[in-house]
């Protein structure tokens, strides 16, 4: 008599069967298999990343889900008419426009923060407001 496949293990063909179409509910699998104490499934973490305003410019991290313990580079793009005015969220505090972000073990955001230059003028160390505006 054949031994019976363990709910484990038909779970772990049907993720990969689910994976490998493309589905949503290969993630929910491998957490139930790490839960189970199965195989090696890491968690991943998602990175946000928003431009303040939109017209100022863009900003992308690479990769935008990682690995426990991983690490992510923020680079925020200036467009024309704007000046680059630093980080929110979780990289606050970083000078320049690349962040990174590393030893990842849970979601993280960012913001890139803009200032349109008719608002600003240049200063030593950086920019400052407009007065009267």
């Amino acid at each position: 008599m054949m031994p019976r496949p363990s709910l484990v293990r038909i779970v772990t063909a049907f993720a990969v069967l689910v994976g490998m179409a493309g589905s949503i509910l290969w993630p929910d699998a491998r957490l139930l298999l790490a839960a189970q104490g199965y195989g090696s499934y890491g968690y991943s973490y998602l990175i946000t990343a928003t431009a303040e305003p939109p017209a100022g410019g863009a900003v992308s991290c690479l990769p935008t889900a990682v690995a426990s313990g991983g690490t992510s580079t923020c680079t925020a793009t200036t467009n024309s008419g704007y000046v680059f005015a630093g980080w929110r969220g979780d990289c606050a505090g970083q000078g320049g426009t690349t962040c990174t972000l590393s030893n990842i073990t849970s979601a993280k955001a960012v913001v890139a923060n803009y200032v349109d230059m008719a608002l600003v003028v240049p200063s030593r160390g950086g920019w400052r407001p407009v007065l009267g505006r």
